[in-house]
C-alpha cells in the first residue's frame, strides 16, 4: 500500500468517524428531548437514592462528554498545542 493511498484511507476513516459521532450525538439529544417528562416524573420527583444518582450521572455525563468531543472535533484550527491540552478522559 502506498503512502498516498494510506493517507486517503485515513482521511476517509476520519470523515466516517466524524459523521457517526454526529449521528450518535443527534440520537442522544433526541432521546433526552422525548424522555424529559418521564425523567422529571420518575427521577427528579422521587426520593434520592443510588439508582437515581447513577441514572443522572450516566445521562448527563454522557451528554457532557459528547458536547466536549464535538467541540474538539469541529474546531477550525488545530495545533500541536491544542492536542496536548486535550483532557485525558477524551484520549480513550
Amino acid at each position: 500500500m502506498s503512502l498516498i493511498s494510506a493517507l486517503l484511507q485515513d482521511l476517509s476513516d476520519a470523515r466516517a468517524t466524524n459523521y457517526l459521532t454526529v449521528v450518535a450525538a443527534t440520537l442522544i439529544v433526541f432521546d433526552h428531548l422525548i424522555t424529559i417528562q418521564q425523567e422529571v416524573d420518575l427521577i427528579w420527583r422521587s426520593p434520592r437514592n443510588l439508582t437515581s444518582f447513577l441514572y443522572i450521572c450516566n445521562r448527563y455525563c454522557t451528554l457532557t462528554v459528547i458536547v466536549v468531543s464535538l467541540s474538539y472535533m469541529f474546531r477550525t484550527s488545530v495545533s500541536d498545542k491544542s492536542c496536548v491540552q486535550k483532557p485525558n478522559f477524551l484520549l480513550a
